[in-house]
């Protein structure tokens, strides 16, 4: 019994499985899930480069102010004859100076990696808005089809019903005695008018008769 009961969910579970697989508006909700799916990961993407890039130009423009702060102070240290702190105030610009033609190509090449990923998740956005908008169309063809289906499996069970048939048997019943009734009339009309027609020619006769017994007494 419960191997029974366990077997029937499998096959339940499987035919379920399958017309969900043959259902066309159910693929494409799915196939439109995946897609948004992908689209939440590509806006996740941009606005991490966003930050990328943001990230970067801080680091460029604090390295170009350190540059410049460090070169102001290699020229103030020089004035005062201090040419340790001019040399260690010149050194440490160097290092700012390469900071800032390292920070400038990454930031150039964020700049551009944003540019290509936006423009890719606009295309997407644009893709996904047209699926979402030829999926109502293609929901109401849907809904057109199942309404035929429908109509056409009425019209099947009506006419493999057995009192829709017990129906068509009466209805060919009434019509036929309706041909027999129509007969009987038509039947006894003629006898009718038979009946008449033979006493009109019986008085024609008779006045015929009493014609010629007039001429003969005359």
């Amino acid at each position: 019994m419960v191997l029974r009961r366990i077997r029937n969910m499998v096959v339940a579970t499987v035919n379920d499985n399958l017309d969900k697989m043959e259902n066309p508006l159910v693929m494409i909700n799915q196939y439109l899930r995946d897609m948004e799916e992908e689209l939440s990961k590509a806006r996740h993407a941009v606005a991490q480069q966003e930050a990328i890039k943001a990230d970067f130009e801080r680091r460029l423009t604090y390295s170009q102010k350190m540059k410049k702060k460090r070169y102001d102070q290699a020229q103030i240290a020089v004035n005062s004859g201090e040419e340790d702190l001019a040399r260690k105030a010149l050194m440490e610009m160097k290092q700012h100076e390469e900071k800032v033609l390292q920070y400038e190509e990454i930031y150039e090449q964020s700049v551009a990696q944003l540019v290509e990923l936006k423009e890719q998740l606009g295309k997407l956005e644009e893709r996904i808005q047209a699926l979402r908008d030829k999926r109502h169309t293609l929901v109401a063809r849907a809904n057109v089809v199942k309404a035929k289906e429908h109509m056409n499996a009425s019209i099947n069970r009506i006419d493999s019903n057995s009192s829709y048939r017990e129906f068509q048997r009466l209805e060919a019943r009434i019509m036929d005695m309706e041909t027999k009734a129509n007969v009987y009339t038509a039947y006894n009309f003629g006898g009718e008018q038979t009946a008449f027609t033979k006493l009109e020619h019986e008085e024609d006769v008779e006045k015929e008769l009493q014609k010629l017994k007039e001429v003969q007494k005359a």
